[in-house]
């Protein structure tokens, strides 16, 4: 058995439920269901397909969790992905689909204010990324993408983030803490050129109040 229940083990839960929020996030992302149930059993090691193990999360996974305004993040981040040409879903996009929240008919305004309050915009941030990872001179489709380790990371953190402050669903807001506490990627080195901080993005968060985080 394993003691650690990684990525890993939360992909397998994945794989066995084959539906719900969670698989249907990784099949329009392009991300075939059958091959990463051989892919995280072939690092686990010799474990048999079939055998579940203790620590394997149940068919209700904790990405169950993510909420409809996340669900939202997510689709306009593998927009985002595609129209740069790129083939993975990084924290970059994330962010990006984060930022668009706000500029969409109807303003996320949580979001809105997040970001209004952390002074950055999706015209600085889409500067930044263009920087750091250029755009390639074709559009790709959902089918090449996959995501990043770190976005999954993330995602794990953001899942974290919600239980701290006892909230079941998973919002946009935690995905941000998730990008901060992760702090290591392009989303990341994006926002502290543009003068954000962790300590200003909890803030920002915090000034929701109970209505939002």
């Amino acid at each position: 058995g394993h003691s650690h229940v990684g990525t890993e083990h939360i992909l397998l839960g994945i794989v066995r439920e084959g539906e719900g929020i969670a698989s249907g996030v990784l099949e329009s992302l392009g991300v075939s269901l059958e091959k990463v149930r051989h892919q995280v059993i072939a690092t686990l090691g010799q474990q048999h397909p079939e055998q579940p193990t203790a620590q394997a999360p149940h068919p209700t996974g904790p990405f169950d969790r993510i909420d409809d305004r996340s669900k939202r993040v997510l689709a306009l981040a593998q927009d985002e992905a595609t129209q740069l040409g790129h083939r993975h879903v990084g924290t970059e996009h994330l962010l990006l689909g984060l930022l668009r929240m706000v500029g969409i008919a109807v303003p996320d305004e949580p979001l809105k204010r997040i970001f209004g309050e952390l002074n950055v915009t999706l015209e600085q941030v889409y500067a930044g990324v263009a920087k750091a990872v250029p755009t390639q001179p074709r559009p790709t489709t959902a089918s090449e993408l996959t995501l990043t380790p770190r976005t999954m990371s993330v995602i794990e953190i953001a899942i974290g983030q919600a239980d701290a402050r006892n909230r079941h669903m998973v919002q946009p807001e935690h995905l941000l803490l998730g990008i901060a506490a992760e702090g290591q990627d392009v989303a990341w080195q994006v926002l502290m050129s543009l003068g954000v901080t962790a300590e200003r993005v909890r803030a920002a968060i915090d000034n929701l109040g109970e209505s939002a985080a």
